[in-house]
């Protein structure tokens, strides 16, 4: 089990070493100056000849790269071209709400998603196979900032049901203790804020939910159909098994291992997703400050946006590979 766990793990340390070489790259080669950026139109050539040497972007490349990764390393992205703080503090500042609202959409995406496989793979040609073909269609096909605009437009405007940006309303106090709103509410017992900030939430999370659960869905019904026509199965039912018993004590347990795959790497998804959720809901998360580091060319803020995000992706895919040990011992041993 050590040799396995030991594997995944450098594994996960390659991925995040390969994200940071692939950044580092990227924006030195997009178009721009840093320095001139800094020094503004009105620099003179001198000037800016002397930030690039402050900053040492007249080194070669692969010091400059060394000098990035020692940094990061030590959770130092360098200070944002816009507000003159930490970038890091600006990424970790906006984090927990995306955090949050990547957690809540794929525990109902992944809960939905599940049922929704199950039951259209137990009860082929009924109801439920018609609904996790429609909530598949609509999941796959609609993006995420058109239907953040419709359930807006009903939800909030016509309908007038829930608020239409923000995440908490204007009277309610809240104290800050881990910035995850939610988690900040129930730690402090302060019920109000917790069904208000729910009360915010629902849009954006039935917004992103909607195409993992599309994506789940179809994932478990494919296995569950495998898993059903195994001769165990066959055994188990002429046994005398009761269905229920069939379904979630013989084969739901095998055809976990896709599903338990699909729902990590739904996580990448959903941090992606969360940047235009967060712009149509008017959301203070990382989709914001990610969407205001790209368009004022905020490099040290684009920098720890991508490498914090592609460190809590790795963690996330990481846990879900140890899972694979729990739920199959062959892994293990393999």
């Amino acid at each position: 089990m050590a040799r396995y766990v030991a594997g995944r793990v450098l594994q996960a340390v390659l991925v995040v070493l390969g994200v940071t070489v692939i950044t580092f790259v990227a924006l030195h080669v997009v178009p721009g100056d840093v320095a001139q950026m800094i020094g503004g139109e009105k620099a003179t050539p001198q000037q800016i000849a002397e930030i690039r040497r402050q900053l040492g972007l007249d080194d070669p490349l692969w010091v400059q790269y060394w000098r990035f990764l020692s940094s990061a390393v030590r959770g130092d992205f360098g200070i944002s071209l816009q507000t003159r703080r930490p970038a890091v503090q600006e990424v970790l500042t906006a984090f927990p709400l995306t955090f949050e609202l990547a957690v809540l959409a794929l525990a109902v995406a992944g809960a939905v998603g599940v049922w929704l496989g199950i039951a259209s793979a137990t009860r082929a040609g009924g109801m439920a196979e018609g609904t996790a073909m429609l909530v598949t269609l609509v999941g796959t096909s609609a993006p995420v900032f058109w239907t953040g605009l419709l359930l807006l437009l009903l939800g909030g405007g016509v309908l007038r049901l829930f608020p239409i940006g923000g995440v908490l309303s204007s009277g309610v106090a809240l104290d800050r203790i881990t910035g995850i709103p939610l988690l900040d509410g129930l730690l402090t017992g302060n019920w109000p804020a917790v069904g208000d900030v729910l009360w915010h939430l629902v849009l954006p999370v039935v917004t992103l939910a909607l195409l993992p659960t599309a994506v789940i869905a179809r994932i478990t019904r494919a296995s569950m159909l495998e898993v059903l026509r195994n001769p165990y199965v066959q055994t188990a039912r002429a046994k005398g098994a009761s269905r229920a018993r069939v379904i979630y004590r013989h084969a739901l347990p095998n055809a976990l291992l896709p599903v338990v795959t699909t729902i990590g790497l739904q996580f990448g998804t959903l941090l992606s997703g969360a940047i235009l959720t967060e712009t149509v809901f008017a959301l203070p998360g990382l989709g914001r400050v990610a969407v205001n580091a790209i368009l004022s060319r905020d490099y040290p803020v684009i920098e720890a946006t991508v490498v914090l995000t592609a460190v809590v992706f790795t963690v996330i895919n990481l846990a879900v590979d140890l899972s694979y040990g729990l739920l199959d011992p062959r892994q293990r041993q393999g």
